[in-house]
């Protein structure tokens, strides 16, 4: 009885949770700028952008101020896009609670502690000139000023029980034109932390910036890669361009430390456009990006394969931006673009489309030919210095081309889109014919691009295509978008069936290594437009997120967005490997559209890359870059496994001390 009891115990120990993940970001003022906080020791603040300042007082008092610069009387903090500095601190200390101001370079940090037995909610804030206050339906506070509208996030609380962080609910409370806290479930003895603010910054120049890809370093650094059109970015370490030219777009590399401060920008361009769509980074701080463009007079260091308008590129960048150490052209007698680019083990890893028949490939590659049609796959191999290794061509007769691709021990992997019936499926794939309109494909190639290991088609009656793929331990793992109501997915997965013809589903599917069995298979999304655009795997779960117009997208958890707020909006979710458990998702966004593109993280925290359609102003797009920091416990084999190991160990201790004692 007594192993019984104590087996139920471990179970509860280590049943699945629905522990809050926490979602951080900041959109502070949004395109308002950058803002300026002001505080003295009576207590009395400034919030200020270029447009305008919010002012206001902190109750009760006295307050003490401490900071770290310039001053402990007048203190001043400001975050500039071009310095490379930290500005400390400032820490508001009043009766009962401590409030901490905190550059962060584009935005700014706030986070108040209130000490054990004071209740949050007798410290009032008061904000003067405001033409209105109120809490939307996502609990973030919005002020309306005569110049604009500034919005705090839903504050987000907790308290530290040992050296675990355990969240509770709060919200703010308004009273005219003060707001104060109301928390709940709160230990008395125990200090309460809240942080108002979502670590969600936007970035670039006055016109316009997508953010189409990220990668991360293994020092926490954070690099994306897109394109822009503006003219005025701050903290730019390299730019070359044409002196009297310049293009509608031009190429953009961004790095970023792990506390989203903008460390250096690379701008890259000829005169006439092109496109950053992927970026890596070696070991050594390198980092290498690639794209397509119709410039012919970009910087070039090496050898090129420069033939026609629209050529694919690549780029070796120094660690700090600050100069190009290789950049080509690769290309043929037509187009070519490159989509996606991987970093792994001392090679670069690059696939695209090509019209080129005589696109360079090598000698021993898989194909050679090309396969006719409009379009084929190319694949590559390149050493640091972007000396081709390998190349090959990957067809049918009509038109293919990936949009992904990702690198492992085991293989090259590759997937997108076709539209043609004859591509090279290998024996025992999972699905090898093709439907009616164009399907998704996946293949698996060696490390030399010698020899096609394995190829399925994936796809329904009507469009599908593959916009992600992640190779993970035995399992292949893809997502995009289809609009096939006979898509093909598996039992008890959360979304089986299209909501309406007509309408795109996003959907994940994961394949064993060798394409021949299809382990599970599920759609993602509501009654309108979605479609998945990147993949995380963990080993407890699985991150996906993407673009939703769905108006009831499923959302669960302590959501920081639960509805729609324009057009589309992004969307970051966490599922179970069986595709039957949505852990947490929340939408992503305020504008008229807003796409989550890709993801990079270390498994805790997920910095996501994307951008925005905005409402008004001169910008029409604008990057951002936002970091989850997800706080979820689930059951998979290793828990179970830990759990049965643990339980044996207290079954032998126990019957030990029973033995002892007896005897």
């Amino acid at each position: 009885m007594i192993y019984m009891l104590l087996i139920l115990l471990l179970t509860c120990i280590y049943k699945e949770t629905n522990a809050l993940p926490f979602l951080k970001t900041d959109r502070g003022y949004k395109s308002l700028g950058t803002p300026t906080v002001y505080v003295n020791r009576h207590g009395s603040f400034r919030i200020c952008t270029q447009h305008g300042c919010i002012r206001g007082n902190i109750f009760p008092g006295p307050i003490s101020v401490k900071a770290d610069k310039p001053s402990p009387l007048r203190v001043f903090l400001k975050g500039h896009y071009y310095e490379d500095t930290s500005f400390g601190e400032i820490k508001v200390f009043g009766e009962g609670f401590l409030l901490t101001y905190k550059s962060q370079g584009v935005y700014n940090e706030m986070l108040w502690r209130f000490d054990p037995h004071f209740r949050p909610e007798n410290v009032k804030v008061t904000l003067y000139e405001i033409k209105n206050l109120y809490v939307d339906d996502e609990g973030n506070l919005v002020i309306k000023t005569a110049w604009g509208t500034f919005i705090k996030s839903k504050p987000v609380a907790w308290q530290y029980k040992g050296n675990k962080k355990v969240y509770i609910k709060a919200e703010y409370v308004l009273n005219s034109n003060s707001y104060s806290f109301k928390v709940e479930g709160y230990d008395p003895l125990l200090p309460i932390y809240i942080d108002p603010v979502i670590k969600f910054k936007s970035f670039g120049g006055s016109k316009n910036e997508s953010a189409i890809n990220i990668s991360m370093d293994g020092r926490g650094n954070i690099y994306m890669v897109g394109y822009t059109t503006s003219r005025d970015w701050q903290l730019v370490s390299l730019e070359r361009r044409p002196k009297r030219k310049f293009s509608s777009w031009d190429i953009f590399v961004a790095k970023f430390d792990n506390d989203l401060n903008l460390k250096a920008v690379a701008i890259i361009g000829g005169s006439k456009e092109e496109w950053g769509r992927s970026v890596a980074v070696d070991e050594e701080g390198y980092i290498y990006l690639c794209g397509w463009t119709h410039s012919s007079d970009l910087p070039v260091t090496d050898s090129s394969y420069k033939k026609k308008d629209a050529d694919v590129f690549v780029i070796k960048l120094d660690p700090d931006l600050k100069r190009i150490v290789h950049l080509k052209y690769i290309g043929g007698d037509e187009y070519e673009y490159a989509y996606t680019l991987r970093y792994f083990k001392g090679y670069i890893y690059i696939a695209g489309e090509t019209a080129s028949p005589d696109f360079p490939t090598t000698k021993g590659a898989y194909d050679r030919t090309f396969n006719g049609g409009t379009i084929d796959v190319f694949a590559m191999k390149l050493d640091k210095d972007l000396n081709l290794i390998a190349s090959t061509f990957l067809g049918g007769k009509e038109g293919d081309a990936p949009l992904t691709m990702d690198v492992d021990e085991n293989g090259i992997y590759v997937a997108g889109l076709t539209w043609s019936p004859d591509l090279p499926v290998t024996e025992g794939a999972f699905d090898n014919s093709y439907s009616n309109s164009y399907d998704g494909f996946i293949a698996v190639f060696d490390h030399n691009l010698e020899h096609l290991k394995a190829l399925t088609y994936i796809g329904g009656k009507n469009p599908d295509s593959i916009t992600s793929l992640r190779a993970f331990k035995d399992m292949i793992i893809v997502g995009g978008k289809t609009f096939s109501p006979d898509f093909p997915t598996t039992d008890n997965v959360f979304k089986r069936v299209i909501f309406k013809e007509g309408m795109s589903d996003g959907f994940v599917s994961i394949f064993s290594k060798n394409l021949k069995r299809l382990l599970a298979s599920t759609l993602i999304g509501g009654s309108e437009g979605d479609e998945v655009s990147f993949i995380y795997p963990t080993y407890d779960y699985i991150v996906i997120g993407g673009a939703t117009a769905s108006a009831d997208f499923p959302v669960k958890g302590n959501a920081i967005k639960k509805s729609l707020g324009g057009d589309a909006d992004g969307f970051f979710m966490i599922v179970d490997y069986n595709l039957r458990n949505i852990y947490f998702s929340t939408l992503i966004g305020k504008e008229t559209y807003d796409i989550a593109s890709k993801v990079a993280g270390d498994g805790k925290r997920f910095y996501i890359s994307g951008w925005s359609v905005l409402l008004s102003g001169e910008k029409d797009v604008q990057a951002f870059l936002a970091v989850v920091e997800p706080h979820i416990s689930v059951i998979n084999s290793r828990n179970l496994l830990l759990l049965f190991l643990t339980a044996c160990l207290w079954v032998i201790i126990l019957s030990g001390i029973f033995y002892y004692i007896r005897r």
